[in-house]
């Protein structure tokens, strides 16, 4: 489990990786490790302890350090890790929930973080029919439109995709679907209520239908 900080509940210490990427909660990632220092982190790693944290780099590379990272990230659970040769892993993770970095330490050496729970505001009102009738709504929408970007070439799209009951993480996983820029994922992560998440997603499944069409002549 991660390390407490001096017995609170404020935080805990973390093992960090940077990447110039956005993980979403209940998201698969493939991951190739062969930074000397990530390969130390992930050689760390024991039983019990199948997790880091990962934050998108705003500017700057994933390779040498020097970056600009997110205050916001996520945590991810390792799943299969596979050597593909002497220096260089493969590794699958899954997003597990939403971290918040309080502060930065001196690397050791990857990347290690003191970080806290980062959780919905609204989680009183997340399972209220009208918001649970408008995911389901949405749900809808994110599939007749992936049916249509398949169907005309223009992305490779899965459209028979199912997603959760439960709208808190139903959110992330239409998000995870759509094709959208790393900063407009990094946008969806942050938003801090379920309704602001569907406030967003439909303004970016607007802006997706609206790029498709122009593209396709439809204007």
């Amino acid at each position: 489990m991660p390390q407490s900080l001096d017995g609170t509940q404020s935080g805990w210490i973390e093992r960090m990786f940077p990447l110039g990427a956005v993980v979403l909660p209940s998201e698969l990632v493939t991951l190739q490790i062969f930074e000397p220092r990530y390969l130390t982190l992930i050689k760390e790693l024991s039983i019990g302890e199948d997790q880091f944290g990962v934050v998108l780099i705003e500017r700057g590379s994933e390779v040498g350090g020097g970056d600009t990272r997110s205050d916001l990230g996520t945590l991810v659970r390792v799943g299969d890790i596979q050597r593909i040769s002497k220096d260089r892993l493969s590794l699958t993770a899954v997003g597990v929930s939403r971290i918040r970095i309080l502060e930065w330490l001196p690397e050791r050496p990857y990347p290690i973080a003191v970080v806290d729970d980062f959780s919905d505001q609204d989680l009183h009102t997340a399972g209220e029919s009208s918001l649970v009738e408008r995911y389901e709504e949405f749900g809808g929408r994110v599939r007749g439109v992936l049916e249509e970007l398949s169907e005309s070439a223009q992305l490779v799209l899965d459209s028979g995709f199912e997603y959760v009951d439960d709208p808190r993480l139903g959110t992330f996983q239409l998000g995870a679907l759509l094709p959208l820029s790393h900063y407009d994922r990094q946008r969806l992560l942050v938003q801090n209520t379920v309704a602001g998440r569907l406030d967003l997603l439909d303004e970016l499944l607007i802006e997706i239908v609206e790029n498709f069409e122009w593209r396709m002549g439809k204007f």
